[in-house]
């Protein structure tokens, strides 16, 4: 697997989806995504540490995160729009959705849901 480093990725959107909830849709090269349950990690402006924040979904031209504000870095994420990210893609070994089986069971609850999603519709595409 090829290592990637820091990639420059643009806000599309980042919008409330509950009080203290918000759905981020980022464009740019999705090719070190593989596969459900990678994770990125985003440097926030005038902060130190990198924030991990798992991947809901992505396609061809950019990915979707869903994150909590549960601290000043989140928070300051949530204020950002159409700014531009530096941040480390495709981290993570993921889940494989070859090995899910015939009937598979799908759990997570809160932000553990989005990578859920998308190995629900991994697992859901034909074969």
């Amino acid at each position: 697997m090829k290592p990637y480093g820091p990639t420059i990725y643009r806000i599309v959107y980042n919008r409330p989806i509950g009080s203290r909830t918000m759905l981020m849709r980022l464009a740019g090269d999705t090719t070190p995504f593989t596969r459900p349950g990678q994770f990125v990690n985003i440097a926030i402006p005038g902060f130190t540490l990198r924030r991990p924040i798992s991947v809901c979904e992505y396609d061809s031209v950019g990915f979707t995160i869903v994150y909590d504000i549960v601290g000043h870095g989140t928070e300051a994420l949530s204020h950002m729009y159409h700014d531009t990210l530096d941040i480390l893609p495709g981290l993570g070994n993921g889940f494989d959705p070859d090995k899910s089986g015939e009937n598979p069971v799908l759990l997570g609850g809160g932000v553990g849901c989005p990578p859920i999603y998308l190995s629900l519709i991994h697992i859901s595409e034909p074969t």
